[in-house]
C-alpha cells in the first residue's frame, strides 16, 4: 500500500511540473506571433480556446477512466495514467499551436496614425455580463438544492474572464483620447522614451509601493517588494516620471493592434518614423533609454548626439531583486540583454540604406562607455558622449526620478 501511495504521488508531483512547464508554451507562441506582427485578439482567442478546449479533453479522459472502473483508487499505475490522459491532449494542442504560429507568415502590414478597431469591445464586455447573470438566475431559480453551485462558479470564471478581457481592450482603445486630453493641460516639455519594441513587454521591477505602503525596514520591505506584481519599465516609472518631469512620449510599434499601457505612443509610417524621432528629441527635456540590443540603436544615438543631446541622455538598469523578474520573462519569451550586449550594440558600426536613393553608408554612435554599472543605475553622457554614472544601488521609481531631475536642472542651471 505504501509503494502506490508512492508511486501516485510521485506521479501527480512530476504530472503538476510537466503541466506548469507546458503552460509556458502558449505565452511563448503569443510572443511569437507578436513578433512576426500578429498583434490583434485572433490568435490570442485561437490559443486560448484550443489548449483550454483539449485540457478538458484530457480532463473528460481521466473522469472517464475512473468511471467506468477500469482502474481502482489502490492500483499502482493510476496516477500514471491519469497524468498521461491530462499531458496526451495537451502536448498535441501545443505541438499544432506551435505548427500553426510558425507557419503565419509575417505580416508586412504598418499603418501610421492613431490605433482603432471595429469591434465594440465595451458592448461585448457587458453583453457577457447580462448573459451571466440571466444564466445565473435561471439556474438558481430552476435549479434545486445546491445543484446550481457548482456550474455557476465555472459559468463566472469563464465567461467573467471572457468580459475582464473585454474591458482591459476597450480600455486601451479610449487611452490614446485619455491621453490627448491629459497633453493638453501640460506645458512642459515632454520626456522621450527610447527602447527596442522587442522590450516593450520586459518586466522590469515589482510594481512600486502604494501610497498606504510604510517602511518597515530592509528584509521586510524586500520580502513585500517580491510579493508584489511585476512591471514593465513603463510601469514602474510613468506615474514618478509625469508627475516630476513631464509628459512621457516615444515612437509606438507600427504593428499594435492598440497601443499598450503606459506612455503616450505616435505611431509613424515606415518612411517618416526617422523624422518623428528627431523632432521628439529635439523638444524633449530627457530621454530615457531601457538597455538592450535592437536593429536601430546605433542609429537612434547617432542622432541624438548629432541633434547634441547626449547629455539629456539616461540609461536605466533594473533594481537588484532580479531573480523572480528574470524568470517570468524567460517564460514569456522575453530576452534581457546585459549590460555588455547592449555596448557592443551601441557602439557597433552598421550599414543603413538609405530609403530614397538606396545608398549604403557604414554608421558608427561614437559613444565611450565604461564597465558595467551594475543594478539600479542611472546612467548619462558628458559633452563628449562619454559614460557619466550618476547613481547606483537605487531600489524605488522616486529615487530614479531625482537623479534624473537634479541632472537636468544642473543642465538648465550650470
Amino acid at each position: 500500500m505504501f509503494l502506490v501511495m508512492l508511486v501516485n504521488f510521485a506521479s501527480a508531483v512530476i504530472g503538476f511540473i510537466l503541466i506548469l512547464s507546458l503552460s509556458v508554451i502558449p505565452f511563448r507562441l503569443w510572443r511569437r506571433a507578436q513578433e512576426k506582427g500578429y498583434r490583434g485578439p485572433a490568435v490570442q482567442v485561437f490559443l486560448v480556446t484550443w489548449v483550454t478546449l483539449m485540457l478538458c479533453v484530457g480532463i473528460a479522459a481521466v473522469l472517464g477512466l475512473l468511471e467506468v472502473g477500469v482502474f481502482d483508487v489502490s492500483d499502482m499505475w493510476i496516477g500514471v495514467v491519469c497524468v498521461a490522459s491530462l499531458l496526451v491532449p495537451l502536448i498535441i494542442a501545443e505541438v499544432l499551436a506551435a505548427v500553426v504560429v510558425f507557419a503565419l507568415p509575417r505580416r508586412r502590414h504598418r499603418p501610421g496614425g492613431p490605433r482603432s478597431v471595429r469591434i465594440p469591445y465595451r458592448f461585448l464586455g457587458w453583453l457577457t455580463l447580462s448573459l451571466t447573470a440571466a444564466i445565473t438566475l435561471s439556474l438558481v431559480v430552476l435549479g434545486s438544492g445546491a445543484s446550481w453551485v457548482r456550474p455557476v462558479y465555472h459559468l463566472w470564471f469563464i465567461l467573467g474572464s471572457v468580459a475582464f478581457w473585454c474591458f482591459s481592450q476597450d480600455n486601451r482603445e479610449d487611452k490614446p483620447a485619455r491621453d490627448e486630453a491629459l497633453s493638453g493641460q501640460d506645458s512642459r516639455p515632454p520626456v522621450m522614451y527610447v527602447r527596442g519594441f522587442s522590450q516593450e513587454m520586459q518586466y522590469f521591477a515589482p510594481r512600486p509601493p502604494g501610497p498606504q505602503e510604510v517602511a518597515a525596514g530592509p528584509v521586510l520591505d524586500s520580502l513585500a517588494a517580491s510579493q508584489r506584481p511585476l512591471a514593465t519599465f513603463e510601469e514602474y516609472l510613468q506615474p514618478t516620471v509625469e508627475a516630476v518631469l513631464g509628459p512621457w512620449r516615444g515612437l509606438g510599434n507600427p504593428t499594435d493592434y492598440l497601443p499598450p499601457r503606459g506612455i503616450r505612443r505616435m505611431y509613424a509610417l515606415d518612411e517618416h518614423w526617422e523624422n518623428e524621432f528627431r523632432d521628439l528629441v529635439a523638444v524633449s527635456q530627457g530621454i530615457l533609454i531601457l538597455p538592450g540590443a535592437y536593429p536601430h540603436l546605433v542609429w537612434e544615438l547617432y542622432t541624438i548626439k548629432e541633434l547634441e543631446a547626449q547629455q539629456r541622455v539616461f540609461v536605466l538598469t533594473a533594481p537588484s531583486a532580479r531573480r523572480r523578474r528574470d524568470v517570468f520573462n524567460w517564460a514569456l519569451g522575453t530576452k534581457i540583454h546585459t549590460w555588455q550586449q547592449f555596448v557592443d550594440a551601441a557602439t557597433a558600426t552598421v550599414v543603413r540604406k538609405d530609403r530614397k536613393t538606396g545608398i549604403e553608408t557604414r554608421m558608427k554612435a561614437d559613444y565611450t562607455f565604461g564597465g558595467d554599472p551594475g543594478p539600479g543605475a542611472v546612467v548619462t553622457f558628458d559633452h563628449s558622449a562619454r559614460q557619466v554614472v550618476l547613481a547606483q544601488g537605487i531600489l524605488t521609481p522616486a529615487d530614479y526620478v531625482t537623479v534624473i531631475h537634479g541632472r537636468l536642472r544642473e543642465l538648465r542651471d550650470p
